[in-house]
């Protein structure tokens, strides 16, 4: 693109009316439209339009009309400059998963119009805006190393919405919306944190809880910063309860009382209630998103009550068994209630000798006995026995993994 600029612009006698200075493309097509030129002379600048242009190159363009003819082409919210907008700017690269920043801008023709194809983010483009195309070539030609264009095609392109460009996305229009949370969370890390908070404006709230359980903690804290408590509540309660607690447990106190204010009064009292334990203790490990049963229970009614309640629990392949005063006195798997018959008590498959941690005891405990064991969850006790959360392999796999990498090490 930056091969047109400082191109003479004629008009239909000829006679010269300046040199482009940008162009400007219509979004809303996959490979929007360029739908004006803009050109400058004696430090004056002109909008026109492409339907006024007759001829369009690099070598020269010629408009369909005379200079004292041109009407001012009028942009809209939806038209960006290429030179003003994006050349030099961070876009999302969607394919690759990450930011990168546009040397340079590739126009295709597609009938009688010419399109934004894609963005040069590659040396090449670099080398072609400073004019060193001859130089470098002549270079790679002695060498023998010629280097390469790397254009990501504009369909894999994603504009961070901000002053500049001025876009807004939905989330049905936004790209970002339709990646992993591990990609997102590396999107996350490459922007500035000013974009990062404006890119999380963007996300539906379950898309944007994912991604910031991949992100660092001090990342996290920075986005949620610049966030409404409204939205940072809302992105909360799409978060399993120990992650939210957390990320509330590194916030100033202030902040988290007015988050919680903004929570209904269940999920407020359930956080405030994880945010007492310590951190590096199972407490404060993990969830109170479990499955609990009566004893009395049939397996045909106890799998119409995972049905109706299985959506809101984190893990449901461990169902543990209550007494009345909510002591746990078993464990069911998944797979002994998928085979026992449907009238047979919960009392008679269940488990009676089982692993549990109260919950004061230290995470490198409960790591141990989930490694040791080989379990998927553990439940967690208050000092009278109760059933007060559970702690899943995944709440504790750093320590597993650190416990490992030093074993291997011989520390």
């Amino acid at each position: 693109m930056t091969e047109i600029l400082n191109t003479p612009v004629l008009d239909r006698t000829g006679d010269d009316v300046g040199r482009v200075s940008d162009v400007l493309i219509s979004l809303g097509e996959i490979f929007p439209r360029v739908c004006a030129v803009e050109i400058k002379r004696d430090k004056q600048t002109r909008l026109i339009s492409k339907e006024d242009v007759d001829y369009f190159s690099k070598r020269v363009i010629t408009l369909k009309i005379a200079g004292d003819k041109i009407v001012l082409y009028q942009p809209s919210s939806r038209d960006l400059f290429l030179v003003k907008d994006l050349l030099d700017r961070q876009i999302i690269d969607i394919y690759g998963a990450k930011v990168v920043r546009v040397n340079d801008l590739k126009l295709m023709r597609f009938n009688a119009d010419f399109h934004l194809a894609g963005a040069d983010i590659g040396l090449s483009g670099l080398i072609r805006r400073l004019n060193l195309e001859r130089p470098v070539k002549a270079l790679q030609s002695l060498f023998k190393k010629p280097h390469h264009e790397h254009v990501i095609a504009w369909n894999f392109v994603e504009l961070i919405p901000g002053e500049k460009p001025k876009v807004k996305l939905t989330v049905e229009q936004n790209k970002i919306n339709q990646l992993h949370p591990a990609d997102i969370a590396e999107i996350l890390t490459g922007l500035s944190p000013q974009d990062r908070a404006v890119v999380m404006e963007t996300l539906d709230e379950e898309k944007a809880a994912s991604a910031l359980g991949e992100v660092e903690t001090e990342i996290t804290l920075d986005i949620l910063d610049d966030l409404s408590k409204e939205k940072v509540a809302s992105i909360l309660k799409e978060m399993n309860p120990d992650d939210a607690a957390d990320i509330l447990g590194e916030l100033p106190k202030e902040k988290v009382s007015e988050i919680l204010s903004t929570l209904e009064l269940r999920e407020a009292a359930d956080l405030k209630d994880l945010l007492k334990h310590p951190e590096h203790t199972a407490g404060g490990l993990m969830t109170t998103e479990f499955i609990s049963l009566s004893e009395k229970l049939t397996v045909e009614q106890t799998i119409q009550h995972l049905r109706e309640k299985a959506p809101d629990a984190e893990t449901i392949y461990y169902l543990y068994v209550v007494d009345d005063d909510d002591h746990v006195i078993g464990v069911v798997s998944l797979r002994d209630l998928i085979v026992a018959k449907p009238a047979t008590l919960l009392s008679a498959i269940m488990a009676t000798k089982l692993v549990k941690v109260f919950s004061s005891a230290s995470k490198e405990e409960v790591a141990e006995l989930i490694a040791k064991y080989d379990l998927l969850a553990v439940p967690v006790v208050d000092e009278s026995e109760k059933l007060i959360g559970i702690i899943t392999v995944d709440d504790v796999v750093d320590v597993l993994l650190s416990r490992r990498w030093k074993r291997r090490k011989g520390g």
